[in-house]
Protein backbone atom coordinates (compact mmCIF):
# COMPACT_ATOMS: atom_id res chain seq x y z
CA UNK A 1 0.00 0.00 0.00
CA UNK A 2 1.34 3.38 -0.98
CA UNK A 3 2.25 5.59 1.94
CA UNK A 4 2.89 9.29 2.23
CA UNK A 5 3.69 11.36 5.28
CA UNK A 6 1.66 14.53 5.13
CA UNK A 7 1.32 17.05 7.97
CA UNK A 8 -2.19 18.25 8.74
CA UNK A 9 -3.11 20.84 11.35
CA UNK A 10 -6.07 19.75 13.44
CA UNK A 11 -6.65 23.30 14.56
CA UNK A 12 -7.66 24.16 10.98
CA UNK A 13 -10.83 22.16 10.60
CA UNK A 14 -12.26 24.18 7.75
CA UNK A 15 -10.43 24.39 4.43
CA UNK A 16 -11.46 24.60 0.82
CA UNK A 17 -14.76 25.85 -0.53
CA UNK A 18 -18.38 24.80 -0.74
CA UNK A 19 -18.89 21.22 -1.91
CA UNK A 20 -21.38 18.48 -2.62
CA UNK A 21 -22.87 16.88 0.49
CA UNK A 22 -22.83 13.37 -0.97
CA UNK A 23 -20.94 10.90 1.24
CA UNK A 24 -18.97 7.89 0.12
CA UNK A 25 -18.48 4.38 1.38
CA UNK A 26 -15.52 2.57 -0.13
CA UNK A 27 -16.11 -0.89 -1.62
CA UNK A 28 -15.27 -3.81 0.65
CA UNK A 29 -12.76 -5.22 -1.85
CA UNK A 30 -10.06 -2.69 -2.71
CA UNK A 31 -6.63 -3.47 -4.13
CA UNK A 32 -3.65 -2.14 -2.18
CA UNK A 33 -2.38 -0.26 -5.20
CA UNK A 34 -5.68 1.64 -5.40
CA UNK A 35 -5.19 3.24 -1.97
CA UNK A 36 -2.86 6.02 -0.88
CA UNK A 37 -2.39 5.98 2.90
CA UNK A 38 -1.82 9.45 4.31
CA UNK A 39 -0.51 9.78 7.87
CA UNK A 40 -1.61 13.11 9.29
CA UNK A 41 0.19 14.74 12.19
CA UNK A 42 -2.02 16.75 14.51
CA UNK A 43 -0.67 20.08 15.75
CA UNK A 44 -1.65 19.65 19.39
CA UNK A 45 0.04 19.62 22.79
CA UNK A 46 -2.76 17.57 24.34
CA UNK A 47 -1.74 14.18 25.71
CA UNK A 48 -4.67 11.91 24.82
CA UNK A 49 -3.08 9.03 26.71
CA UNK A 50 -3.96 10.95 29.90
CA UNK A 51 -7.31 9.37 30.79
CA UNK A 52 -7.98 11.83 33.59
CA UNK A 53 -7.67 14.76 31.20
CA UNK A 54 -9.70 13.06 28.50
CA UNK A 55 -12.49 12.21 30.94
CA UNK A 56 -12.72 15.77 32.25
CA UNK A 57 -12.54 17.32 28.78
CA UNK A 58 -15.24 15.08 27.25
CA UNK A 59 -18.97 15.74 27.47
CA UNK A 60 -19.78 12.04 27.53
CA UNK A 61 -17.92 8.83 28.37
CA UNK A 62 -19.47 5.44 27.71
CA UNK A 63 -19.02 1.89 26.56
CA UNK A 64 -20.50 1.54 23.08
CA UNK A 65 -20.73 -1.08 20.35
CA UNK A 66 -20.06 -0.03 16.76
CA UNK A 67 -23.06 -1.30 14.81
CA UNK A 68 -22.19 0.10 11.42
CA UNK A 69 -19.53 2.18 9.68
CA UNK A 70 -21.72 3.87 7.10
CA UNK A 71 -19.03 5.67 5.14
CA UNK A 72 -16.62 8.59 5.08
CA UNK A 73 -16.72 12.12 3.74
CA UNK A 74 -14.82 15.40 3.61
CA UNK A 75 -17.82 17.72 3.56
CA UNK A 76 -19.64 19.34 6.48
CA UNK A 77 -23.24 20.41 5.86
CA UNK A 78 -22.99 22.51 9.02
CA UNK A 79 -20.37 24.77 7.42
CA UNK A 80 -21.25 24.00 3.80
CA UNK A 81 -17.55 23.45 3.22
CA UNK A 82 -14.86 20.82 2.85
CA UNK A 83 -13.36 19.66 6.14
CA UNK A 84 -10.84 17.11 7.29
CA UNK A 85 -12.00 13.64 6.14
CA UNK A 86 -14.07 11.80 8.72
CA UNK A 87 -15.87 8.48 9.16
CA UNK A 88 -19.46 8.14 10.37
CA UNK A 89 -21.87 5.41 11.36
CA UNK A 90 -24.06 4.09 14.17
CA UNK A 91 -23.23 2.85 17.66
CA UNK A 92 -25.27 1.47 20.55
CA UNK A 93 -24.61 2.89 24.00
CA UNK A 94 -24.08 0.08 26.52
CA UNK A 95 -22.95 1.71 29.78
CA UNK A 96 -22.72 5.43 30.59
CA UNK A 97 -20.05 6.91 32.86
CA UNK A 98 -20.48 10.60 32.10
CA UNK A 99 -23.12 12.75 30.44
CA UNK A 100 -26.79 12.53 29.57
CA UNK A 101 -26.88 9.33 27.50
CA UNK A 102 -29.20 6.33 27.79
CA UNK A 103 -28.16 2.69 27.82
CA UNK A 104 -29.38 0.62 24.88
CA UNK A 105 -29.97 3.60 22.60
CA UNK A 106 -28.48 3.71 19.11
CA UNK A 107 -26.82 6.99 18.09
CA UNK A 108 -24.87 8.42 15.18
CA UNK A 109 -21.12 8.83 15.56
CA UNK A 110 -18.46 10.80 13.69
CA UNK A 111 -14.71 10.39 13.88
CA UNK A 112 -11.76 12.11 12.19
CA UNK A 113 -10.00 10.01 9.56
CA UNK A 114 -11.28 7.57 6.99
CA UNK A 115 -11.11 6.43 3.39
CA UNK A 116 -12.52 8.71 0.72
CA UNK A 117 -12.14 8.97 -3.08
CA UNK A 118 -8.93 10.63 -4.25
CA UNK A 119 -10.85 13.47 -5.94
CA UNK A 120 -12.69 14.32 -2.70
CA UNK A 121 -9.39 14.35 -0.83
CA UNK A 122 -7.98 16.83 -3.35
CA UNK A 123 -11.05 19.03 -2.74
CA UNK A 124 -10.23 19.03 0.97
CA UNK A 125 -6.64 20.19 0.48
CA UNK A 126 -5.57 23.80 0.11
CA UNK A 127 -3.86 24.65 -3.18
CA UNK A 128 -0.22 24.35 -1.94
CA UNK A 129 -0.97 20.96 -0.35
CA UNK A 130 -2.77 19.80 -3.46
CA UNK A 131 0.13 20.78 -5.71
CA UNK A 132 2.63 19.05 -3.40
CA UNK A 133 0.66 15.81 -3.44
CA UNK A 134 0.27 15.81 -7.22
CA UNK A 135 3.99 16.58 -7.60
CA UNK A 136 4.91 13.75 -5.23
CA UNK A 137 2.89 11.26 -7.26
CA UNK A 138 4.60 12.44 -10.44
CA UNK A 139 3.82 10.30 -13.48
CA UNK A 140 2.27 7.54 -11.39
CA UNK A 141 -1.42 6.81 -11.88
CA UNK A 142 -3.39 8.55 -9.12
CA UNK A 143 -4.94 6.25 -6.50
CA UNK A 144 -8.68 5.68 -6.41
CA UNK A 145 -8.88 6.26 -2.66
CA UNK A 146 -7.02 8.06 0.13
CA UNK A 147 -7.02 6.57 3.63
CA UNK A 148 -6.33 9.31 6.16
CA UNK A 149 -4.87 8.08 9.47
CA UNK A 150 -4.22 10.67 12.19
CA UNK A 151 -1.52 10.47 14.85
CA UNK A 152 -0.95 6.67 14.74
CA UNK A 153 -4.67 6.21 15.26
CA UNK A 154 -6.33 2.79 15.34
CA UNK A 155 -8.95 1.55 12.91
CA UNK A 156 -12.57 1.48 13.97
CA UNK A 157 -14.17 -1.96 13.52
CA UNK A 158 -17.82 -2.92 13.14
CA UNK A 159 -19.14 -5.25 15.83
CA UNK A 160 -16.49 -4.35 18.40
CA UNK A 161 -17.21 -2.69 21.72
CA UNK A 162 -15.15 0.25 22.94
CA UNK A 163 -14.72 2.72 25.75
CA UNK A 164 -15.45 5.98 23.94
CA UNK A 165 -14.88 9.62 24.85
CA UNK A 166 -17.45 11.83 23.14
CA UNK A 167 -18.56 15.36 22.39
CA UNK A 168 -21.61 16.64 20.52
CA UNK A 169 -20.98 16.36 16.78
CA UNK A 170 -21.67 20.03 16.13
CA UNK A 171 -19.05 20.24 13.35
CA UNK A 172 -20.78 17.58 11.27
CA UNK A 173 -24.52 17.68 11.87
CA UNK A 174 -27.36 19.57 13.54
CA UNK A 175 -28.76 16.28 14.90
CA UNK A 176 -28.81 16.44 18.69
CA UNK A 177 -28.33 12.66 18.99
CA UNK A 178 -24.96 12.52 17.23
CA UNK A 179 -21.54 12.41 18.82
CA UNK A 180 -17.91 12.83 17.84
CA UNK A 181 -15.51 10.14 19.07
CA UNK A 182 -12.50 12.18 20.13
CA UNK A 183 -8.96 11.65 21.36
CA UNK A 184 -7.79 9.42 18.49
CA UNK A 185 -6.35 6.15 19.88
CA UNK A 186 -6.76 7.54 23.40
CA UNK A 187 -10.47 8.10 23.00
CA UNK A 188 -11.30 4.73 21.45
CA UNK A 189 -10.25 1.75 23.59
CA UNK A 190 -11.44 -1.77 22.83
CA UNK A 191 -13.36 -3.66 25.49
CA UNK A 192 -12.73 -7.39 25.93
CA UNK A 193 -16.16 -8.96 25.49
CA UNK A 194 -14.96 -12.56 25.07
CA UNK A 195 -14.84 -13.42 28.78
CA UNK A 196 -18.55 -12.81 29.33
CA UNK A 197 -18.02 -10.19 32.02
CA UNK A 198 -20.95 -7.82 32.49
CA UNK A 199 -20.10 -4.44 30.99
CA UNK A 200 -21.30 -2.76 34.18
CA UNK A 201 -18.63 -4.49 36.29
CA UNK A 202 -15.75 -2.03 36.03
CA UNK A 203 -13.59 -4.13 38.38
CA UNK A 204 -13.58 -7.03 35.92
CA UNK A 205 -14.06 -5.42 32.50
CA UNK A 206 -10.77 -5.22 30.61
CA UNK A 207 -9.99 -2.31 28.30
CA UNK A 208 -7.12 -2.11 25.80
CA UNK A 209 -4.42 0.53 26.15
CA UNK A 210 -3.40 1.50 22.60
CA UNK A 211 -0.22 3.13 23.84
CA UNK A 212 1.21 0.24 25.88
CA UNK A 213 -0.56 -2.52 23.91
CA UNK A 214 -1.71 -4.04 27.19
CA UNK A 215 -5.12 -4.88 28.66
CA UNK A 216 -6.06 -2.91 31.79
CA UNK A 217 -8.90 -2.99 34.26
CA UNK A 218 -11.57 -0.47 33.42
CA UNK A 219 -11.50 0.58 37.06
CA UNK A 220 -7.89 1.72 36.56
CA UNK A 221 -8.87 3.90 33.60
CA UNK A 222 -11.98 5.63 34.93
CA UNK A 223 -12.03 8.06 37.90
CA UNK A 224 -11.93 6.20 41.21
CA UNK A 225 -15.27 7.54 42.43
CA UNK A 226 -17.06 5.81 39.52
CA UNK A 227 -15.63 2.37 40.15
CA UNK A 228 -16.08 1.83 43.88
Amino acid sequence: MKKLLYALLLSCLLVGCAANAESTKAPEEIKDEEVLTVHGSGDTTVDFSDTDYLFEDSQYVAIATIDEISGADSYSPVYDANVMPYSFGKMTIQTVYKGDLSNGVQADFYRMGGMIPYEKYLDFLEEPQREKLISTLGDKEPPKYVDLILDDDISLEEGKTYLVYLKDAVDYTTDSDAYTIRGFQGGLREINTENGTALTDSQKVMVYNNYTNQWEKLSDVLPADLTK
